[in-house]
């Protein structure tokens, strides 16, 4: 192999790390925050009100002040996909091939 490929790895993983680096800060900072639940629905709940807040009072004060619009579309189908995600099972059992007396079904029966 050449050095161009030699010299291409070493700059591939130079970014990999630096990106892995700020992965594993941020899955860190993920998994102290995990416990506190009530703290972080707080949070959102609050900076949703001033979000809000904000688009209420600005509303008619500036007419080209178009771009809330587009935010709160976009954030709005952003957050109905990940709750369809979230209530959406992993296997569908209609799609699985078992029957309904088969031993190993995981299908609650009577």
């Amino acid at each position: 192999m050449s050095t161009y490929f030699k010299e291409e790895q070493d700059r591939i993983e130079t970014n990999d790390s630096i990106f892995f680096r700020i992965w594993r800060n941020y899955q860190s900072l993920n998994d102290k925050i995990q416990f506190y639940r009530t703290e972080r629905w707080s949070l959102i709940g609050f900076l949703a009100l001033i979000f809000f807040l904000r688009i209420y009072f600005t509303q008619g004060k500036n007419i080209n002040n178009k771009g809330y619009y587009a935010v709160t579309y976009c954030l709005g189908i952003h957050i109905l996909n990940s709750f369809i995600g979230f209530i959406s099972p992993l296997q569908d059992p209609e799609d699985e091939e078992c029957s309904l007396d088969d031993k190993n079904s995981f299908l609650p029966q009577k």
